[in-house]
């Protein structure tokens, strides 16, 4: 979570493609990794697509209050997305 929060992309595929980490893991507020990767004060595009490649469908999970990835992307990045 925090490499996506950070916007690490060598840390996530790391995680992701050689150790072989699910991309489904969730924090104790139900957030996924791509909740972090949104939750950020500068956006790693590099980072999102390839956490939507590897698995497309945490665009669809919701945290524990019932909030989607891009309902906390900040609004002064909206553009970006």
């Amino acid at each position: 979570h925090m490499a996506c929060r950070r916007g690490y992309l060598d840390v996530a595929k790391f995680f992701v493609q050689e150790a072989d980490v699910s991309l489904r893991v969730r924090d104790d507020y139900g957030r996924t990794p791509l909740h972090d990767a949104c939750w950020t004060t500068e956006p790693n595009m590099e980072l999102m697509d390839m956490m939507l490649k590897e698995c497309p469908e945490l665009l669809l999970i919701s945290d524990k209050r019932g909030h989607a990835p891009f309902q906390y992307t900040r609004r002064e990045n909206w553009a970006s997305w």
